[in-house]
């Protein structure tokens, strides 16, 4: 039974205007977050996608003042080495 490891969550509001297709390349996968604009991106590599982020954004001039990187928690980890195979 193999378990996966959770990933690092990056959470931040897209610019106004931008379109989720303009974001770096290590950051295309994003999910919504609802209506709020708000985007999530999952990620085993923490660095280079902040590192990718925050050289689209200076490049841009695109200011993302509530950007959030939350690692796993232990709980989060507890709870992937625990789950069920699908």
């Amino acid at each position: 039974m193999a378990a996966t490891e959770p990933l690092t969550r990056f959470t931040f509001t897209l610019p106004e205007g931008v379109a989720i297709g303009e974001l770096p390349t290590e950051a295309r996968s994003p999910s919504a977050l609802g209506e709020s604009g708000q985007l999530l991106i999952e990620s085993e590599d923490v660095m280079p996608t902040l590192r990718a982020l925050s050289a689209w954004a200076t490049e841009h001039r695109y200011d993302i003042a509530d950007l959030l990187v939350r690692r796993p928690a232990l709980e989060d980890v507890y709870l992937g080495l625990t789950a069920r195979p699908k």
